[in-house]
């Protein structure tokens, strides 16, 4: 079996739209919390155990969420130009 050179730019490819999409959902649509002390973060809950408050985003859309959507975009962007153009 011949591997074709189109491998590389395809993996490329869907993986910088993977990381790319990550960026956009993450500044869109991730729940963003903000310490008590101001600084924003990911976490529902402080390291201290002290809740942190809610102040964009949609709350059930975590950090969690935003990496498996994004694993998953740029891999079935990789098998659709794998399979239209290998």
């Amino acid at each position: 079996m011949q591997v074709s050179w189109l491998i590389i730019p395809i993996a490329l490819f869907s993986g910088v739209l993977g990381a790319l999409s990550d960026s956009l959902m993450g500044a869109t649509i991730q729940a963003i919390y903000r310490y008590p002390d101001g600084r924003e973060t990911e976490r529902k809950v402080a390291r201290d155990g002290r809740p942190n408050t809610f102040m964009r985003g949609i709350p059930w859309f975590g950090n969690d969420l935003v990496n498996m959507i994004s694993s998953i975009f740029g891999a079935l962007v990789g098998v659709a130009l794998g399979m239209l153009l290998l």
